[in-house]
């Protein structure tokens, strides 16, 4: 899923995360939400691992879907 160097972009952290992509955007209007590394033409991708650690900061792991978490 996250690829050999470990690039997600929304659809990686929906899928990961078991959430619509929707809420995977909105998660990354937060201030506390790590910075992208890039914004491709596909659009903007992150490193995975800050994201797990941002997520498990706030509740979030593997699966957990949408509601089911503080943040």
């Amino acid at each position: 899923m996250t690829g050999a160097i470990g690039l997600w972009g929304l659809h990686e952290m929906a899928e990961y995360y078991a959430i619509r992509r929707q809420l995977a955007a909105k998660w990354t209007t937060r201030s506390d939400f790590p910075k992208p590394l890039a914004e491709l033409a596909q659009g903007r991708v992150w490193d995975a691992a800050a994201i797990k650690a941002w997520g498990a900061h706030h509740g979030r792991q593997e699966g957990c879907g949408p509601g089911k978490a503080k943040g």
